[in-house]
């Protein structure tokens, strides 16, 4: 499928849809002939539905190889943005990184966005060491962020996996590194916590997948 079909598939979604930003990275990667990654609160919504980004992060080579596929896909620069307006409609592409951030260890999923055509997402460990290292600020703001994913995406996080990382990154001598372990076993403590009141919550309430033991 051409880039430009998928981006018409994007458009064709509502704005904080996941299926739009999984089109526009297909779309992206596709016009570069590069992989693009889907991170941030994009990667967020893929997995949980539940968090409203502003723009699209994307990890993937940058400078030129970029530069043209955007452009032909109709997109602008716009200070460190790449903007596409269409049909009074706006995708805002956000690019801070060719690589991922240094406790990133797993490959991405790859999620099937037409015939032969994926588009690859942060990884949903990944993604919750991404956010508990946001949260080791201790800020209502980034804690939520945290707790969004825990527990949207709880069974698909290797919470055994993210206690050894983070143990691990603990002695690397940052301040947010050695906060690592804490605000981890806090962020899951609550994730369980809220799960345990779903399941609890009275027949034809909302309720949400249960803690594994």
């Amino acid at each position: 499928m051409r880039a430009a079909d998928l981006l018409a598939l994007a458009l064709a979604e509502p704005a904080e849809s996941p299926a739009r930003a999984l089109f526009v990275t297909a779309a992206v990667s596709v016009a570069a002939g590069a992989r693009y990654m889907l991170v941030g609160g994009s990667a967020v919504n893929v997995y949980t539905g539940a968090y409203r980004p502003t723009d699209l992060d994307l990890v993937g080579p940058l400078g030129p190889v970029l530069e043209r596929a955007a452009s032909s896909l109709g997109f602008a620069r716009r200070g460190r943005y790449l903007v596409l307006e269409s049909a009074g409609q706006e995708i805002v592409l956000d690019l801070p990184d060719d690589s991922l951030f240094d406790l990133a260890a797993d490959p991405p999923e790859e999620v099937e966005v037409a015939a032969g055509v994926t588009a690859a997402v942060l990884s949903a460990t990944d993604l919750m060491m991404d956010r508990t290292l946001q949260a080791t600020d201790g800020t209502v703001v980034t804690i939520e962020e945290a707790l969004t994913l825990a527990v949207g995406a709880y069974p698909r996080i290797d919470w055994a996996a993210l206690e050894r990382r983070a143990q691990a990154a603990s002695s690397r001598g940052s301040q947010a590194y050695a906060a690592l372990p804490v605000t981890l076993r806090r962020i899951r403590s609550l994730a369980r916590r809220a799960l345990r009141q779903a399941n609890a919550a009275p027949r034809g309430a909302a309720s949400g997948p249960s803690p594994p033991a």
